[in-house]
């Protein structure tokens, strides 16, 4: 399930295009949170969710499209 979330979160990121490095900034945290299909906390899931203007399901789960489902 990792690796799913981490697929979406890199293709959001890509979709947007956005460095790993930018979005980071954005959510006030290193880059290196981002690398990696490491577990994170809830708290930089969520800024990330903000940043990426997508809903956490939909990173989650796949469900709904991204952007427009929150």
């Amino acid at each position: 399930m990792v690796d799913e979330v981490w697929e979406r979160i890199n293709a959001e990121i890509k979709k947007k295009k956005l460095s790993k490095a930018e979005v980071a900034r954005r959510c006030g945290f290193d880059r290196k949170n981002l690398y990696g299909n490491n577990n994170i906390g809830i708290v930089y899931f969520s800024l990330i969710c903000k940043v990426l203007k997508v809903s956490s399901d939909y990173l989650l789960f796949g469900e709904g499209h991204g952007e427009n489902d929150k």
